[in-house]
């Protein structure tokens, strides 16, 4: 039988960012909210002793993956979310180990997850974890550059090959978000589709840059998720709002956009 999460396992990341209390707290609602083992998931193994996500992330670190899978309080909120909305398939865009994977596909039995990777070797170690947590028929990963796997996929749906998303998660390279959330748009549901965009705060960065920043440029990533924030707040198909995180990661934020 596998172990409920280890919360004690994440990664070294931006420890100077992190404050303290946020830490206490993180730890304190983990161990009262995320203690038990994932609904929806099966490990038939009785040789498989480790639960999913530690497996997930231990075989991450292990792989010599970055250490910047969504934090486990996130990871629920996405699964909540996903079964909120009674989604059946999600998007994601950006598989890295498939921590966020497994955290998604627990939202229900009958979800399904088409995962976009553009790292070989990241998806080599995703489907890896995957099929230890026994989802390799639920979660499929694909292997690409979102530019150019998105329009394949939006063809098949289109066609009726596959079924349109209910959701997506975009974790990757911020410089396609505009791009990505108008493929998205043209095979979700409609209206009530939701996207969840992660890491768009990054420490405060988002704020708007200082005389003297600006003049530094705005060719960076943070450059690039404020012209897809303002690229979402001026599109009316859609409506969006950035919540600001914080926890063992530090100081964050995500931003929901959902379809009119």
């Amino acid at each position: 039988m596998s172990t409920p999460y280890n919360h004690n396992f994440i990664p070294p990341t931006h420890a100077s960012l992190h404050n303290p209390l946020w830490t206490a707290v993180e730890a304190y609602t983990t161990k009262h909210l995320l203690s038990s083992p994932l609904p929806n998931i099966t490990i038939s193994s009785s040789e498989k002793d480790e639960d999913p996500l530690t497996h997930a992330l231990r075989t991450s670190h292990a792989s010599s993956l970055p250490p910047i899978s969504c934090y486990p309080s996130q990871g629920k909120y996405l699964s909540l979310q996903a079964r909120l909305l009674n989604v059946t398939h999600v998007l994601e865009i950006g598989t890295l180990g498939g921590y966020s994977s497994i955290w998604l596909a627990s939202a229900s039995s009958h979800l399904k997850i088409v995962s976009v990777e553009i790292d070989p070797h990241h998806a080599a170690v995703a489907r890896a974890n995957v099929a230890y947590a026994g989802l390799s028929e639920r979660v499929e990963i694909i292997v690409g550059d979102a530019g150019d796997v998105l329009p394949v996929l939006k063809g098949e749906v289109e066609r009726g090959e596959r079924e349109r998303f209910g959701m997506a998660f975009f974790d990757a390279d911020e410089f396609g978000y505009v791009g990505y959330l108008e493929e998205f748009l043209g095979m979700c549901i409609g209206r009530g589709g939701v996207v969840y965009v992660d890491n768009v705060v990054w420490h405060g960065e988002l704020a708007p840059p200082t005389e003297k920043e600006e003049g530094e440029g705005e060719g960076g990533r943070m450059g690039a998720v404020r012209r897809f924030v303002e690229h979402v707040g001026r599109d009316e198909r859609v409506e969006g709002v950035i919540i600001q995180t914080v926890g063992d990661k530090g100081y964050d934020g995500f931003l929901m956009v959902v379809v009119n």
